[in-house]
């Protein structure tokens, strides 16, 4: 397992790298900002970009998104209720506005 944390742009968001040490396959989430520096980490350890996720949509986490995928090629996956033409939608465990959500259990009667 290879894990990177990186700490991009200037609100300061936590990039995280995630790959897989055999395949050399990654996944990057919350690309913020400076591409340069996430692509550097990625080629350091080389990896290919498998898919990319942003855990909302905030300016802070999605700075490089579009560059990454272009630059990778990769799929862009965004939470539920965050749009984007270009993005797969993934349910998420809180909504995108950042407010807590019930935790989900089984439904009533089940």
């Amino acid at each position: 397992m290879i894990f990177e944390h990186l700490v991009v742009g200037p609100f300061q968001c936590n990039c995280f790298i995630l790959g897989c040490s055999e395949t050399r396959q990654a996944l990057v989430v919350d690309p913020g900002d400076q591409l340069p520096a996430i692509t550097e980490r990625l080629a350091r350890h080389g990896l290919t970009v498998s898919a990319i996720v942003a855990t909302h949509a905030h300016l802070d986490h999605v700075g490089a998104l579009s560059g990454l995928g272009a630059a990778t090629g990769a799929p862009t996956c965004l939470c539920t209720g965050t749009t984007s033409s270009s993005t797969t939608t993934w349910p998420c465990r809180q909504p995108c506005s950042g407010s807590p959500r019930p935790p989900r259990g089984p439904s009533p009667g089940t």
